[in-house]
């Protein structure tokens, strides 16, 4: 079936129409003429997949990653021109979601576009009696596509990669199932993540391992862990690595979550910084604060600081976190964040620091916060269209006076996005 591409919608897909038909496809860009083959028929619109590129846009270019439809879909896109895309996609989510006039949108790019990944995890699969490297197909737990390197992934991880390959096969170290990679960009430390499911012979599977120390010199902590049981143990080194920031330090664990396009990050806590007035001893809440990324970077010594974050593993880090940067002053709730506030809503709140996962905040959590007088709220988010329906529902008591996006993931569809939003009834000092 030939079509023509109307537009690239969040997250990713390329739109066309045949009659009355919506087609959604996997690539297309606007004004392209496509061949597409259906996937799937629902009932309001055609899944499809394009099969041949009859009239590409100049704005089409080759991809570097012969596997990019699974690691970075918009590698056939010239970068500008994907924040054009990126930009467009969330004035219409907006425009579709918010009926208040919205702030200006500022879309900033990526500093680095290739090898901007500090971490990446694989899973490793037998085919003719070798090991693979491999990434997850979209959609499907069970199928997996080789990969030899990614573009998308620093130097150094590429250079292990491949170190890697040789040696697993070399030393038949078959029972490893999957390898995650860690790399600290300022100190260039490296840890490895070993995932096996093998319960009899450990002590002979952590022998082997160790066998390899010699010949990975540029591996400063490695670990393996048990899929069955979920434990960890310590191969050599430690098991977190450290990253500093703009003056912060961080210890980043093995499950830890921390932003894998490290000089976009840096530029947007500058940016969160300048516009932001710190006069005194505020109180600044961060909810969902993981290892306290945000908090501890943006916030001054002398003002008073909360850390909520649920998962019981970040904690530990957390704390250490805390103490280097600022000699433990600041409290630290182990606590489902919604509860947390709940529970504190009469408590002096300058400024709440959010930065949920991809389903975002929520309805009910935006009905706790809508509770509150918080004068000025921060939001950091990694899915535009929950930020977008989060913000639909804080509009009740709150104005978005800031929205800056950043390009953290090059050549995918994926955004950061930044929004400041103030009290309607409060007046706050904060907001420059």
């Amino acid at each position: 079936m030939e079509v023509e591409i109307e537009k690239i919608v969040y997250p990713g897909l390329s739109l066309a129409r045949q009659k009355n038909t919506v087609i959604f496809t996997d690539e297309g860009l606007p004004k392209e003429v496509v061949e597409v083959r259906t996937i799937k028929k629902k009932k309001n619109y055609l899944e499809a997949k394009t099969v041949n590129i009859l009239k590409p846009s100049r704005y089409r270019v080759n991809p570097l990653c012969s596997h990019y439809k699974v690691c970075s879909p918009y590698q056939y896109i010239d970068y500008n021109y994907q924040l054009e895309i990126k930009k467009e996609q969330i004035e219409e989510i907006i425009f579709h979601n918010v009926k208040d006039k919205p702030p200006t949108i500022i879309i900033k790019g990526s500093k680095c576009i290739w090898g901007y990944r500090n971490r990446t995890r694989l899973h490793l699969f037998n085919k003719k009696g070798k090991s693979y490297f491999s990434y997850h197909l979209s959609s499907h737990l069970n199928k997996f596509i080789e990969i030899e390197e990614c573009f998308l992934l620093s130097l150094q991880i590429n250079s292990l990669l491949n170190l890697l390959f040789n040696l697993i096969n070399s030393y038949q170290l078959y029972f490893i199932e999957e390898i995650e990679i860690k790399e600290s960009y300022s100190t260039k430390e490296m840890l490895i993540n070993i995932y096996t499911n093998v319960l009899t012979n450990t002590n002979e599977v952590i022998k082997r391992i160790l066998n390899l120390r010699r010949q990975l010199p540029m591996v400063t902590h490695c670990l393996i862990k048990n899929s069955l049981s979920g434990e960890y143990e310590i191969i050599w080194g430690k098991n977190f690595i450290k990253e500093n920031i703009l003056n912060t330090t961080y210890s980043i664990g093995p499950t830890s979550f921390f932003q894998i396009n490290i000089p976009s990050l840096i530029e947007m806590i500058e940016d969160i910084k300048n516009l932001l007035n710190f006069k005194g001893k505020e109180t600044v809440i961060d909810l969902y604060c993981g290892i306290g990324t945000f908090g501890l970077a943006i916030s001054p010594l002398e003002a008073n600081l909360v850390l909520v974050e649920y998962a019981n593993d970040y904690i530990p880090f957390l704390e250490d976190n805390l103490r280097i940067n600022r000699k433990g002053k600041g409290e630290i709730y182990n606590e489902d964040s919604q509860t947390w506030l709940t529970k504190n809503l009469n408590r002096k709140i300058d400024i709440l620091i959010v930065d949920p996962p991809r389903a975002g905040l929520g309805k009910s959590m935006c009905e706790t916060i809508l509770k509150s007088s918080i004068p000025l709220i921060l939001y950091i988010s990694c899915n535009p269209s929950t930020f977008i329906r989060d913000i639909r529902e804080l509009y009740l008591s709150y104005k978005l006076k800031y929205l800056q996006i950043y390009d953290f993931f090059p050549h995918t569809p994926h955004m950061e996005t930044v929004g400041i939003l103030t009290n309607k009834k409060s007046k706050t000092h904060l907001l420059r």
